[in-house]
């Protein structure tokens, strides 16, 4: 039976232990400000190779517990006054999908008119 051949460039981490290892150090060398540019920078990746990882069986836990990790930082301070609002708000509707939630209330009103008079 014939191997199959891996087609396409090999990964820059072959299992989940060393692109975990690579995350960790990022979250440890930059303590102050977090971002997801920074970790994929960091990880000498680009942000479609980032995004691939997070597909991938075995990775895809440590990528999003790490963007989970960013967005919590954002959020923290930017609550702290730390983030300029405006920023924290920008990056957090489009790097974590957070939206303005607009809510409306309808009130429905039954008018009984009798017409037989």
């Amino acid at each position: 039976m014939e191997k199959k051949k891996s087609v396409g460039r090999p990964l820059k981490y072959p299992t989940p232990e060393l692109l975990q290892n690579k995350v960790t150090e990022y979250f440890e060398t930059e303590e102050d400000v977090l971002t997801v540019t920074g970790l994929v920078l960091h990880l000498d990746l680009t942000y479609e190779g980032f995004a691939e990882y997070g597909r991938r069986d075995g990775f895809s836990a440590i990528v999003k517990k790490a963007k989970m990790r960013i967005e919590d930082h954002v959020n923290k301070a930017a609550l702290k006054g730390g983030y300029i609002a405006s920023v924290a708000i920008f990056n957090l509707k489009n790097n974590f999908g957070w939206k303005d939630k607009i809510e409306q209330e309808i009130t429905q009103t039954t008018l009984n008119i009798d017409m037989e008079q």
